[in-house]
């Protein structure tokens, strides 16, 4: 009898909770207002070695969604939104869906004494793009003091920052470009 890993299993399940949560129907019958754009927030887990957080952004007439650190040349992410029109409806009432995954996890190293964490923000919408960081963990500091989201599920402006996640000394924001620009 093959026997399989705790760290296996424990894989194997995360992998499973993210992909069930990603097939989950998202259909909304709600209009945005016009400029406007909404942030659905999922804490898919909340753990102390491991915090999963879906963010749906749902936007209306968009180019570009940006995620961009507030660090100087501290990068960020962008895609252009996949258009879903639901069934019935006409073009101009399609919704624009861009999904953003930000996980953080705690890693051991096995030598030394500090822990250390991995930081990644995964864009998708009609491509894909990924950032990460891996670095060691404070002394006694944990994913909760290292990790803030501090956006709540709403309704927000276009083409302005909203303040989404904060990683160590790092805060990123989202910004909803629109196709005038």
């Amino acid at each position: 009898m093959k026997r399989v890993s705790l760290a296996a299993m424990a894989g194997m399940l995360l992998l499973t909770l993210i992909l069930a949560a990603t097939s989950v129907a998202r259909g909304r019958t709600e209009t945005l207002p016009p400029g406007h754009y909404r942030l659905t927030m999922n804490e898919i887990i909340r753990q102390n070695d491991l915090v999963v957080v879906q963010v749906d952004i749902e936007t209306h007439g968009v180019k570009v969604v940006r995620i961009r650190s507030e660090r100087p040349r501290g990068g960020g992410l962008g895609a252009a939104p996949e258009t879903v029109v639901a069934q019935g409806a006409n073009a101009e009432s399609a919704i624009e869906r861009t999904r953003l995954t930000i996980v953080c996890d705690r890693l051991t190293w096995g030598a030394g004494k500090n822990d250390g964490v991995k930081f990644m923000l995964d864009l998708k919408a009609g491509g894909q793009a990924t950032q990460s960081s891996t670095g060691t963990t404070p002394e006694g500091k944990s994913l909760k003091d290292l990790l803030k989201i501090t956006a709540q599920s709403g309704v927000y402006l276009n083409e302005t920052q909203t303040k989404l996640v904060a990683f160590g000394d790092d805060s990123y924001t989202v910004t909803v470009e629109t196709a005038d620009n």
